[in-house]
């Protein structure tokens, strides 16, 4: 089994088709309100800020940059006396490689934002700056849909919040634990133990290990630190996922399960128990079924009497 059953994770070409296919099929707040949401956010920076200040912010796991661009703009906007100097981390070449290809609009047109790229994970980016002698802190770090992928979570959060300057504001995009999906990961852990799915240790899939917000704000109370959650409606049109002959259903499938090929490879009551869960918390809206993907983007303030 361990040869077949793989994290989607494992093969990152295939990962990032399965996100496109889903994100396409996804229904989101509009353009506005989600303009409105980051406006309100980065208007809290305004205390830390002077006028003429280099303003740094941090991308990890930024993908393609479809959402950090709208931000680094929101940004260069609203502080336009200041640069903005981004650095941008993110592992896989053909993502970063679109990122940078769509960037130049961002240079074009507005000449306060410089960027400056790594190819690297978070760990490996820690550690060039290490070796390069780097101290500087962040005003802002996002950090969008990406730290489910990370082994040490606990331990990359805490890094997170040493690199924020003083009132400098980290945010962790992440799947709420109260949407469709979030209760789906809870419940997969319980699943994949159940005796006669024939999992070894080694077959453990990523959706197993999926964190959703709670995991991400109980930490921090641990930790003593403040935070606020701002939630997100979306909803993923799951619809073709009940078709086991659509290619497009069975991509869906795989991202929702982490899992590569997951129809053909997952134990039988396996795949039996998430499809019955999808079919029965999905709605039926149009001729067409959709889960609730609801997201929760959790803000963080550095206090302003951190050294």
């Amino acid at each position: 089994m361990a040869s077949s059953f793989k994290s989607i994770y494992c093969d990152m070409d295939y990962y990032f088709d399965a996100y496109r296919t889903i994100s396409e099929k996804t229904k989101c707040p509009a353009e506005h309100e989600w303009m409105a949401h980051w406006k309100s956010i980065i208007e809290k920076l305004s205390k830390s800020i002077q006028p003429g200040d280099d303003i740094r912010m941090l991308a990890v796991a930024a993908g393609n940059g479809f959402f950090e661009q709208k931000i680094v703009k929101i940004l260069a906007n609203m502080f336009q006396t200041s640069s903005v100097s981004v650095e941008i981390v993110e592992p896989a070449k053909k993502q970063l490689d679109k990122f940078k290809t769509n960037a130049q609009d961002v240079t074009n047109t507005l000449p306060n934002v410089s960027f400056k790229w790594f190819e690297d994970n978070f760990e490996e980016y820690m550690v060039k700056r290490q070796n390069n002698g780097c101290h500087h802190k962040f005003h802002l770090l996002l950090c969008i849909n990406g730290i489910y992928y990370m082994e040490d979570w606990r331990s990359i959060i805490d890094q997170f919040y040493e690199l924020l300057m003083p009132a400098g504001i980290m945010v962790n995009s992440i799947n709420s634990s109260k949407s469709a999906r979030g209760i789906l990961s809870t419940r997969y852990r319980e699943w994949e133990e159940v005796p006669g799915n024939q999992l070894t240790s080694d077959d453990i899939t990523q959706c197993a290990l999926m964190l959703t917000s709670d995991d991400i704000t109980n930490y921090l109370k641990t930790k003593g630190i403040s935070y606020h959650g701002r939630p997100r409606e979306r909803a993923n049109d799951i619809t073709d996922v009940f078709d086991e002959e659509s290619a497009d259903g069975n991509m869906i499938l795989d991202f929702i399960a982490q899992t590569k090929n997951f129809r053909q490879n997952a134990p039988k009551n396996l795949l039996q128990k998430v499809l019955d869960y999808l079919r029965k918390n999905s709605r039926g809206e149009s001729g067409r079924r959709l889960i609730c993907d609801d997201e929760i983007d959790i803000v963080i303030i550095k206090s302003i009497y951190s050294l």
